[in-house]
């Protein structure tokens, strides 16, 4: 059961400490099995290199393949409102798959990119050790929210984009990603 429609079922709310009748209080991560897209063994790996542009969607959109998925979505400012809440949502995989989540604000600092790391919420600079997944060897749909809700007229104006690419496990060489931009006024 779900009191609050925010797609976190009342036990996993208590467990995680937070309130199953506000919908703006649920867990930063919910991981659950594999087989999550109707029980077909979820999507394969990339075996390929594809990029999808996906602009600024409110809600992440489950689709039956990388090309139909919309794997982040970012809440309000999607639609012209002042909070922005970053949804992560990767589908199941048949086989392993490393994520990475990063971006980057040129009006603020056109040279670097930030790195989700493996906590779910500390970014990290391109120049600090590499690349480094945020989730490696995952097969299980994941639904994740880094930082909550948050008010953009506390962010400098400008563009932040934001990059979703996966990988087959230890491999870099094919991925799908997805590209979104943020325009903060």
């Amino acid at each position: 059961m779900d009191s609050d429609g925010d797609g976190f079922a009342n036990i996993d709310e208590i467990n995680s400490l937070t309130f199953p009748g506000d919908p703006a209080s649920f867990p930063m991560t919910r991981v659950n099995p594999v087989g999550g897209m109707g029980g077909t063994g979820g999507m394969h790996a990339p075996g390929a290199t594809m990029v999808y542009n996906v602009g600024t969607p409110m809600s992440p959109a489950m689709g039956s393949d990388a090309a139909s998925t919309i794997p982040m979505g970012f809440g309000d400012v999607a639609t012209g409102g002042q909070m922005m809440t970053t949804t992560i949502q990767i589908p199941a995989y048949s086989e392993p798959v490393d994520v990475y989540m990063f971006l980057q604000a040129p009006a603020v600092d056109p040279l670097h990119f930030y790195f989700l790391q493996a906590d779910g919420v500390s970014l990290v600079q391109d120049s600090a050790g590499g690349l480094a997944p945020w989730l490696t060897d995952t097969m299980g749909e994941v639904t994740h929210t880094p930082w909550g809700s948050m008010d953009t007229t506390l962010l400098p104006a400008g563009p932040y984009n934001f990059y979703l690419v996966v990988t087959p496990t230890g491999r870099t060489d094919m991925f799908d990603a997805w590209t979104f931009v943020v325009n903060v006024q």
